[in-house]
């Protein structure tokens, strides 16, 4: 009953006590997520020593002996029509199955504009 003339008078209120109500009843009920244990839980990266590169300028992580087409299929780029540049020199479509990125690169990765 009292719930009821709240709402009537004051249906904002009522609403923003239902849910911080059920929030916290939600929190109360499911508690704190358990911890993992340290020794079952382990980057994926963890034991191999990953490179760090720059990409169009941005800090990127990659993992070793990692070549220019699987790069670019890892950022999620089509490749028919990108041009890739290592420490300002262009590399060749042909040449990007096998160049391989080292630590410290400068990537610049270039696609087509249009225009005249």
């Amino acid at each position: 009953m009292k719930i009821a003339i709240l709402k009537r008078f004051f249906p904002a209120a009522a609403v923003g006590f239902f849910l911080f109500f059920g929030s916290f009843l939600f929190f109360f009920i499911h508690g704190k997520k358990k911890k993992m244990n340290k020794k079952h839980h382990k980057p994926k990266h963890q034991g191999k020593k990953m490179i760090q590169v720059s990409i169009n300028g941005e800090p990127k992580t990659l993992k070793p002996n990692t070549t220019i087409t699987k790069m670019l299929q890892t950022l999620g780029y089509d490749t028919a029509w990108l041009g890739v540049a290592i420490n300002t020199a262009f590399v060749s479509k042909a040449k990007h199955d096998t160049t391989i990125i080292k630590s410290g690169d400068q990537i610049e990765i270039l696609s087509p504009i249009a225009g005249g």
